[in-house]
């Protein structure tokens, strides 16, 4: 028998289209603490959204023109999530929107296929220094560290990592 890998196969039934809504609010309180985001903000990617953001038909960038941000947690299928994030990217370069800020797992900017993302207007890696819940259900501590992705197109000079964390009130 072998061993399944806990931190590559998850114990728990997936949801469905990997649809996680951010329940956990200090995410967003660190993005906002950690980066200068011009507000009205869109959430492409969530039909129901757990922040004060304003949700969008899932996937549907056809209103960002009308908001100065893309704030999201895209959903992680392979390769839809390359995909979505590359429409987020493209409409910061394209001067749509200013700022894209994408919450990923913290290594999800290693790959080699996702090089060309990361040239300018690439602003900023801001690394939780918490593991985001995204059930409201705790049997365990979650395993994986997130971090928020900015893309700015305000934003000179080489890119910065920053590390923040939030209180849990």
């Amino acid at each position: 028998t072998t061993m399944a890998n806990k931190f590559v196969t998850s114990g728990y039934a997936r949801f469905d289209d990997d649809h996680y809504p951010t329940i956990d609010h200090r995410c967003i309180d660190a993005l906002f603490a950690g980066w200068d985001v011009p507000l009205p903000a869109l959430d492409p990617f969530c039909s129901a959204s757990e922040t004060d953001l304003r949700p969008a038909v899932v996937g549907d960038l056809q209103d960002a023109p009308q908001y100065r941000s893309l704030i999201t947690n895209p959903p992680y299928v392979r390769p839809l999530v390359d995909e979505l994030v590359r429409a987020c990217v493209q409409k910061v370069r394209d001067g749509d929107v200013d700022v894209a800020a994408l919450l990923m797992r913290s290594q999800w900017d290693h790959a080699k296929t996702r090089v060309d993302l990361f040239g300018a207007p690439f602003a900023c890696s801001l690394r939780l220094l918490f593991r985001p819940y995204w059930v409201e259900e705790r049997k365990a501590s979650p395993i994986h560290n997130y971090q928020w992705l900015i893309w700015d197109r305000r934003h000179e000079g080489s890119p910065t990592i920053r590390h923040i964390g939030v209180s849990n009130g």
